[in-house]
């Protein structure tokens, strides 16, 4: 009986604690950035707002305000891709999603 709860406290709690501790990291993480996504939008929204109706009915034309919410999704969706890629165990592997102006594809 000894040896058995020997195994289960050296192997399993250490196992449940890790566990624990990175669903703790990532949850926190998450909801920081989905905090500040959520304010970010809320402010470029009212600036949209205060804008007189004609400039913003450009904009519109332009598509600009789709463009700033596919930029706030992409936002947090690689915080959950690079958040997942970290959690199946590859931290050090560096993917770059945005090459930036002018880089190569």
């Amino acid at each position: 009986m000894g040896y058995i709860l020997t195994f289960i406290v050296s192997t399993i709690v250490p196992i449940a604690w890790l566990l624990l501790r990175g669903l703790g990291v990532g949850v926190v993480t998450y909801f920081g950035l989905d905090i500040m996504v959520d304010y970010l939008g809320e402010q470029i929204q009212a600036n949209f707002d205060g804008m007189p109706v004609a400039m913003f009915q450009m904009l519109s034309l332009l598509g600009i305000p789709k463009a700033v919410n596919i930029a706030l999704s992409f936002i947090t969706v690689i915080m959950v891709i690079k958040g997942i890629s970290y959690f199946n165990g590859r931290p050090k592997q560096s993917v770059s999603f945005w090459k930036g102006f002018g880089g190569t594809s």
